[in-house]
């Protein structure tokens, strides 16, 4: 089990805090803001605080949701049959109006980490996993009950000396999990 906590796009957020809360910078707006769920020590421990505007504090929250997502989804995908049998992202939506874990609201509404979960369980991934000495270990998690064969997966690298191009022949057996490339 895996997530993070989020807040809701603006317009669900004005939904159930008052305007003169919206920014949760005394004690009585943090405590509005508490009684809705959010969970300023955890989300101040994640490098998740308010710093500016209240749309650069959803985005940070809610880009942070997303990339902790698409990483644990990833990783506990690459384990599959070995260390790790089953995964579930907790929550799918939030079930009163509240900052919770949901990646959507109780509105309705998806917050980025719905989309970033739809990509990482697509029945065919590529993961990069970052080892030791700058290196990244490339990996093609397959769920689908057919092999792809005979097929090429193309990778640029981003440095300082510019784009390097790698390309590795893959053959990925059915349901699997397969090292391609370092």
């Amino acid at each position: 089990e895996f997530g993070a906590q989020a807040i809701p796009k603006l317009s669900s957020l004005k939904r159930f805090i008052p305007q003169k809360y919206l920014a949760p910078k005394g004690k009585k707006a943090k405590r509005f803001w508490e009684y809705h769920n959010f969970q300023f020590n955890w989300s101040t421990k994640n490098g998740v605080k308010f710093k500016d505007t209240i749309e650069r504090f959803i985005k940070d929250s809610q880009t942070y949701q997303a990339d902790l997502i698409k990483f644990a989804t990833e990783m506990l995908r690459i384990q599959k049959y070995t260390t790790t049998t089953g995964i579930f992202q907790f929550m799918f939506n939030e079930g009163w109006p509240s900052m919770n874990w949901g990646i959507v609201d109780y509105y309705r509404q998806t917050k980025p980490g719905y989309e970033a979960l739809q990509k990482a369980y697509a029945p065919i991934i590529v993961v990069a996993k970052e080892i030791e000495d700058n290196q990244i270990e490339l990996y093609v998690v397959n769920d689908t009950l057919r092999a792809i064969e005979h097929a090429t997966l193309y990778v640029d690298v981003k440095g300082k000396d510019g784009i390097s191009r790698y390309s590795y022949p893959v053959t990925i057996l059915a349901d699997s999990v397969t090292v391609v490339g370092r």
